[in-house]
């Protein structure tokens, strides 16, 4: 068996030697899968992989910008609270409120489904673990699993614990938050695309041209706009170990509370490695006397999760190198 290469997102310490492994196989597999139709797209794993290669970090707001097209803030606000299935920058949270409707706690999640299916296949007591301490302890074991023709059964994502409007939250469940679609973006945006003879650099246009996801979010553009440009400037692109998306601290600077106290202290991480955080609560510590339905953001009254969610960066790290191969040139896609 080889030795992993690829750790799990977060840098978390719950797979034994024989699941890292299996996880960090199946990642090179997926990088070796774009690397062989992609001219600069490399496996970091892979022997012949550039041996000099930079960190660069993609940074977007983890609030839905595609909502903010067609609504007013406090509509955008409600409605990305209401399901997760509006929560499409590779971030989801739900909240929690007191008996007045008062927005008490806010948790946050960029934990892929992709991680938490391979802990379902290789520890099945680990995943029930998981679901008792950070979503509720009456899951059920069964709960999680749906039929499977090949495999007797397979892990749910979007079980009933997980699902749009569950209470709990336990990893990403929205259709294009997954960790595969997070590579394939960053791929797909080696390449560089042109129109009318001319290429294409709007970060948004570019999304539309290439197929690239939704012009109209945070994350695809930005993904996109940053791997094309370094691309186009001479790189090869691949992603960073360990393989994720993570929160950035919370920007506070915008809150005020009700006492003056710095609302930075609310921010709780919850799970992963310092700097590779996927899971992290936003809430006022008890004794203080007020909620977080009582501090203001940007002057006005918190009332939503996602208003929390505009000041939360995510990110994704990629790796630079430099590359003299030729560049894959082709045109809009129709």
């Amino acid at each position: 068996m080889t030795t992993p290469f690829f750790g799990p997102p977060g840098q978390l310490d719950e797979l034994d030697a024989d699941a890292l492994t299996d996880w960090s196989n199946l990642m090179s597999m997926h990088l070796d899968g774009f690397s062989k139709t992609h001219s600069r797209f490399f496996n970091p794993a892979a022997g012949d992989a550039p041996a000099k290669h930079q960190r660069h970090s993609v940074v977007w707001a983890a609030s839905p910008a595609r909502l903010a097209h067609d609504h007013t803030d406090p509509q955008r606000w409600a409605k990305a609270d209401q399901s997760r299935d509006e929560q499409d920058e590779y971030c989801e949270w739900r909240v929690t409120r007191d008996d007045d409707g008062k927005l008490t706690a806010v948790e946050f999640s960029t934990e892929t489904p992709d991680y938490w299916a391979h802990i379902a296949e290789v520890n099945t007591p680990l995943l029930l673990d998981l679901y008792h301490e950070f979503v509720d302890p009456q899951v059920l074991e069964d709960d999680l699993f749906v039929p499977d023709a090949m495999f007797g059964r397979r892990y749910a994502p979007n079980n009933k614990w997980n699902d749009a409007t569950s209470e709990g939250i336990a990893h990403l469940r929205q259709t294009n938050n997954n960790l595969r679609a997070a590579i394939d973006l960053v791929a797909q945006a080696t390449v560089q695309r042109t129109k009318d003879g001319r290429r294409v650099n709007d970060r948004r246009e570019l999304v539309s041209c290439g197929g690239l996801g939704d012009g109209r979010r945070n994350s695809d553009p930005q993904i996109a706009h940053v791997i094309n440009d370094a691309v186009f400037a001479g790189s090869a692109v691949s992603l960073a170990n360990p393989l994720g998306l993570y929160m950035e601290p919370l920007q506070t600077q915008s809150f005020a509370t009700p006492d003056g106290a710095d609302p930075a202290m609310f921010w709780t991480p919850l799970r992963g490695a310092s700097g590779h955080v996927v899971r992290a609560r936003f809430a006022v510590p008890g004794g203080l006397g007020y909620v977080l339905g009582d501090l203001r953001v940007d002057g006005r009254p918190l009332q939503f999760g996602t208003q929390v969610a505009d000041k939360l960066p995510i990110r994704v790290d990629a790796l630079l190198a430099p590359s003299t191969k030729e560049m894959q040139v082709v045109p809009c896609v129709a």
